[in-house]
C-alpha cells in the first residue's frame, strides 16, 4: 500500500470513529422539541434523589399551572439520559436551560432557582408572551 493510500485509509478510520461516538453522544435535541411545540422550553437537569433537585422540581410544579400552552417544561435525570446530559455537558445538578420558541438556547443556570426568580427569568428573556 502506497503512503497516501495509508494516509487515507487512516482519514477515513478517524472519520469513522468520530462519527461512531458523536452517534453515542446524540440525546435528546431540546432545542429542536422547542421548536416543533412552537414554544419556550425549560429543560431541567438533576436526579430524584438529589434534594436542590426535589427543590427545583416542586418550584418548577408552582409555574407549570401558570404557564400552561405558553411554555412547555421537561425534566431529564442525569442518571438515566446520560447522552443528552452529555450532549448539554451537564456537569452539576440541578442544571436549568432555557429555550426560546425557535430552539435556541437563551440561558443556563447551574443550582436551585425558587419559582419567583424563574419567573422573572422567563419574562426577562421575553419568553412569556401572552402573559
Amino acid at each position: 500500500m502506497s503512503p497516501r493510500h495509508l494516509y487515507l485509509a487512516i482519514l477515513l478510520l478517524l472519520a469513522l470513529a468520530t462519527a461512531a461516538l458523536a452517534a453515542e453522544v446524540e440525546g435528546i435535541d431540546l432545542g429542536a422539541e422547542a421548536a416543533a411545540l412552537g414554544q419556550p422550553l425549560v429543560a431541567d437537569f438533576g436526579m430524584n434523589r438529589c434534594s436542590s433537585c426535589i427543590k427545583q422540581s416542586e418550584a418548577i410544579e408552582v409555574l407549570k399551572g401558570e404557564t400552561l400552552g405558553r411554555v412547555g417544561w421537561k425534566f431529564i435525570h442525569i442518571g438515566e439520559d446520560e447522552k443528552t446530559a452529555a450532549r448539554y455537558k451537564i456537569l452539576l445538578i440541578p442544571t436549568l436551560i432555557f429555550f426560546d420558541e425557535h430552539g435556541v438556547e437563551r440561558y443556563r443556570y447551574v443550582g436551585y432557582m425558587d419559582a419567583e426568580a424563574l419567573r422573572e427569568k422567563l419574562a426577562e428573556l421575553g419568553l412569556l408572551q401572552g402573559s
